[in-house]
C-alpha cells in the first residue's frame, strides 16, 4: 500500500512538473468560485490563450502579477494614476516586457484632468473624497486623508481604440467608488460584445461621496448582457456583520461566443 502512495505521489509530481513547463496546472474540478481569476480562465477555456486583460487600478500591480502567474501567455494593461505607486507598477513592467504594459493615468467616463484624493494608504486613494461616515467601515488609520493631486483621465472607449484594441477577455475595475464611470467609459466596447467578463468591486457602504453603489453596478451591467456569477472576498463590519464590500464577477456569454 505504502509503495502504492509513493508511486501516485511521483506521477503527481511528474504531472505537475510537466504542466508548469507548459504554463497549465492541476486544479480540483470542485475549486471553482475560490479565486476569480482561475474562474475566468475556466469559463473562457475555449479560447485558448487569447486573454487580454485590463487592470484598472492597478496600484503596484498585485493583481496583474497574479494574472502573470496564472496565465503568463496573457497580455495586460495595468492603469495607476498615483505616481508613487506607478513607480512600482513600472517596475513590474520592466520585469515582465512584452506581456504588461503600464499607464500613469486613471479610466473614467470622459478625457479630461481631475482631483485625485490621496489616503495613508494609497490602496484607498479616489477620485472621489471619503464620504463623512466612511471612519465607521475601514480598518483604523487607513483611509486618512493626505492631500490631493492632479490627474489625467481617460477612457476605456478612447484606449481601445487608439491601441487598436478589439477585445478584453477580463476587465478588473478597482477604483474605490468610481468604478461605474469606468465602465460607462468603455460603452461602446460593452455594446459591441467586446468585453467578456468584468471583476469590480462593489460596495454596500458609504466610503466615498458620490460612489457608485452595487445595485447600480449590478443594473448598468445587467442590462448591457453581463450576469452575476461570484462576489469574492466580502468584507463584513465588525460588530454589525453586514456586508461593506466585496469584488463581483460578471459574465457576457454573448461576448464570449462572439469571441470563439
Amino acid at each position: 500500500m505504502m509503495f502504492k502512495r509513493d508511486m501516485l505521489a511521483k506521477i503527481k509530481s511528474f504531472l505537475s512538473y510537466c504542466l508548469a513547463k507548459a504554463n497549465r496546472k492541476i486544479v480540483r474540478i470542485d475549486s471553482f468560485g475560490q479565486n476569480p481569476i482561475d474562474d475566468v480562465l475556466c469559463i473562457m477555456g475555449k479560447l485558448g490563450e487569447k486573454i487580454e486583460v485590463f487592470d484598472v487600478g492597478a496600484n503596484i500591480g498585485a493583481f496583474s502579477e497574479s494574472v502573470i502567474r496564472r496565465a503568463p501567455w496573457a497580455r495586460i494593461n495595468a492603469f495607476e494614476p498615483f505616481p508613487e505607486a506607478f513607480q512600482e507598477l513600472s517596475q513590474l513592467e520592466k520585469k515582465n516586457a512584452g506581456v504588461l504594459k503600464a499607464h500613469n493615468f486613471a479610466l473614467s467616463d470622459a478625457p479630461g484632468e481631475k482631483e485625485f484624493f490621496i489616503n495613508s494608504q494609497s490602496v484607498t486613494n479616489s477620485l472621489l473624497p471619503n464620504a463623512s461616515d466612511a471612519d465607521k467601515y475601514q480598518p483604523s488609520n487607513y483611509a486618512v486623508p493626505m492631500g490631493s493631486i492632479k490627474v489625467k483621465l481617460d477612457t476605456l472607449d478612447s484606449v481601445c481604440q487608439r491601441s487598436s484594441i478589439s477585445r478584453i477577455h477580463l476587465l478588473k475595475v478597482d477604483t474605490q467608488g468610481a468604478d461605474i464611470n469606468v465602465l460607462k467609459g468603455g460603452e461602446q466596447m460593452m455594446d459591441g460584445l467586446k468585453v467578456c467578463a468584468v471583476l469590480v468591486e462593489v460596495l454596500f457602504v458609504p466610503l466615498y461621496e458620490g460612489q457608485g453603489w452595487f445595485d447600480e453596478i449590478y443594473g448598468w451591467l445587467h442590462g448591457k448582457g453581463f450576469k452575476l456569477v461570484k462576489l469574492y472576498d466580502v468584507a463584513h463590519a465588525d460588530e454589525t456583520k453586514e456586508a461593506k464590500w466585496a469584488d463581483a464577477l460578471f459574465v457576457n456569454q454573448a461576448a464570449i461566443q462572439a469571441a470563439a
